[in-house]
């Protein structure tokens, strides 16, 4: 009978650790939904407050531009602030996923000198 209680001891353990763990689970999950829900609700603040930004910015041109030219003049303004963050995000982006890094650790600098270098031999030979 030794071994059988050795074995229910372990299935005992195992479903308790699996009890435990479901448990943190589901406080973790919990967590992640109310982050990702303040996310969400932050992004559509931003959204508004950037389309009140380029109405009113559009707004303000058209009296001196009229309606064609502010139109331009304010979306030539959202791509120029869009294009900036994405180049932002991307560098962002680039500095932090590990595959990037290696690649970037493994490119040679293009501002160091290589062997085959005409100063380098001269250097050498006197």
């Amino acid at each position: 009978m030794g071994i059988l209680n050795g074995v229910s001891d372990v299935f005992l353990k195992f479903f308790e650790l699996m009890e435990a763990e479901g448990r943190e689970l589901r406080k973790n999950t919990a967590a992640l939904l109310l982050g990702g829900v303040l996310f969400f609700v932050a992004g559509c603040l931003a959204t508004a407050g950037a389309a009140l930004i380029l109405f009113g910015t559009y707004r303000l041109m058209l009296p001196t531009l009229g309606g064609a030219l502010a139109c331009l003049a304010t979306g030539a303004l959202a791509l120029a602030a869009a294009a900036s963050l994405f180049a932002f995000a991307y560098k962002r982006a680039a500095e932090n996923f590990p595959a990037r890094q290696n690649e970037v650790a493994n490119e040679p600098d293009k501002n160091a000198e290589t062997d085959a270098s005409p100063d380098k031999d001269v250097r050498e030979n006197g």
